[in-house]
């Protein structure tokens, strides 16, 4: 009698190792699908912010000119320090003014009713004389950058751009010259509080103060010789439904001092507070405004938004470009020993020259390659100086 086989039950190691191999290939590529959508999903977001920047900026430069023009329309009525500048009042429905003048005061009070701005010389109004500031010392192509000016190492804060040495005379021509908003405006100190977003800080430390006024905030055991102006201090009341936040004038030893005007009745005392948060400007979104301004008071701003910018002279650094092309988008980049730009394809440069910004196309890979950028470059000369920012996310027309 014939013994039937029995039917072969399982699979062979050859198979297990075939499925193995199939199932490797799929789950590896899913699994390199991650990277990218977190890569896509940071960049989303910068973009998001960037742009929520961009519009908060386009609607404050509305009501502070001086972001993008360098100085405050004049008022009437108005007390001026010495020294202070302002520009002629544009017409109604204008932006901007119809000419590129600046004015600087001898302090005073200014009158009821607009002066008649001269092309020279000075002007008087009611208590104040308005001196033309000349068109040597009138710098139409500017950007403004309160940020830089507070932060970037001392000496090369005036110039945006520069050659490894700070910019001495002025203008260098390394760089595009940094208006100084806290000289124009007559300020006692820098305001750098409107140039990034309001959520852009961290917490240095929370505690229960020892004691409060309305202008300081004292603690124990604490050290503060951290603390400076770009600092602030977020104040809860002791069932945490009232609070408050002031800027950091200066700190001592245990007490900060406040400013931005008194604290409220229901939180200046240790009694009513229950606790107070001391936060730090952290900069992660911010912005800078570049202008050109012609004599007809045309003006040209480009709104530039910026993540975690570091403020650091190198990433400042102007490298230097030639043999640009007819269509004046390529141009040959050289670094030679200085440090190595960041140039990747998407980010943006500025040109000192033009004192325009520009995406790039495609990259330069080293020193003595072509480099291509949109739009086209202005102006006549087929040599200049690139600038090469680190974390610019988005430059808006303004």
């Amino acid at each position: 009698m014939r013994k039937q086989s029995t039917p072969r039950v399982g699979a062979t190691l050859t198979e297990v190792l075939m499925a193995l191999l199939i199932m490797s290939v799929g789950v590896v590529s899913v699994f390199s699908l991650f990277p990218i959508s977190i890569l896509s999903s940071i960049k989303a977001n910068q973009l998001t912010n960037g742009k929520i920047l961009a519009d908060n900026a386009v609607d404050l430069v509305r009501t502070k000119p001086e972001l993008v023009l360098g100085a405050k329309f004049w008022e009437p009525n108005t007390s001026y320090m010495a020294n202070e500048v302002v520009c002629p009042r544009p017409a109604s429905g204008s932006l901007y003014p119809d000419n590129n003048l600046l004015f600087r005061s001898s302090g005073g009070t200014s009158g009821a009713v607009e002066p008649s701005w001269p092309a020279s010389g000075t002007v008087n109004d009611n208590g104040v004389t308005w001196t033309l500031v000349t068109p040597a010392s009138v710098r139409q192509s500017y950007v403004v950058d309160e940020l830089a000016r507070a932060i970037v190492e001392s000496g090369y804060e005036v110039e945006l751009g520069n050659n490894g040495t700070p910019p001495s005379p002025l203008p260098s021509g390394n760089g595009v010259t940094r208006v100084n908003l806290q000289q124009r405006l007559g300020l006692a100190t820098r305001d750098t509080s409107d140039f990034s977003l309001p959520d852009s800080w961290t917490v240095a430390f929370e505690a229960v103060p020892t004691g409060v006024t309305a202008t300081s905030v004292t603690f124990s055991n604490i050290d503060l010789s951290g603390v400076n102006s770009n600092f602030r201090v977020v104040l809860g009341s002791t069932d945490f439904k009232n609070w408050a936040t002031r800027s950091v004038q200066n700190a001592g030893t245990n007490t900060i001092n406040l400013t931005g005007g008194n604290l409220p009745g229901n939180l200046d005392s240790a009694g009513e507070v229950g606790i107070a948060r001391v936060e730090f400007r952290t900069n992660r979104y911010t912005w800078l405004t570049s202008v050109n301004r012609a004599a007809n008071g045309q003006t040209r701003a480009q709104l530039v938004v910026v993540f975690n910018r570091s403020f650091s002279i190198d990433d400042e650094r102007a490298y230097s470009y030639s043999g640009l092309t007819t269509d004046r988008t390529q141009a040959t980049v050289t670094w030679g020993a200085s440090p190595v730009p960041l140039i990747r394809e998407g980010n943006y440069v500025l040109d000192v020259g033009s004192n325009r910004w520009h995406k790039i196309i495609s990259p330069a890979e080293s020193s003595g390659d072509t480099i291509v950028v949109e739009p086209a470059i202005e102006g006549t000369s087929t040599t200049g100086s690139f600038v090469f920012l680190p974390g610019v996310i988005g430059v808006y027309e303004l």
